[in-house]
């Protein structure tokens, strides 16, 4: 990875490989897993960030043993909705 900034810009790239691995998505109210993945794999992945904007070229990506499960809850909600976490609201004083 090479970074390079200058005052307020910044700059880097990143050329190799990124494995994402063993990814468990929990569900909060119930405890279970409902979405994951064994890996998620990009191969020989060139980054570039700038300014301009992000690049992002990967020659092979692998995605395997995903699973995922939707259930709805005794309300009617989807367990989706409760995954996400909301920042706390922040009082003044």
């Amino acid at each position: 990875m090479t970074l390079v900034g200058s005052g307020k810009s910044l700059a880097a790239t990143y050329k190799g490989d990124v494995p994402l691995t063993d990814v468990r998505a929990i569900d909060k109210v119930t405890d279970d897993r409902f979405a994951g993945w064994k890996l998620l794999g990009l191969t020989n992945v060139k980054v570039n960030y700038s300014d301009r904007g992000t690049d992002v070229d990967a020659a092979k990506v692998t995605f395997a043993n995903f699973y995922g499960r939707v259930l709805l809850d005794a309300q009617g909600r989807l367990n989706l909705r409760a995954w996400s976490r909301k920042a706390p609201a922040r009082h003044s004083p």
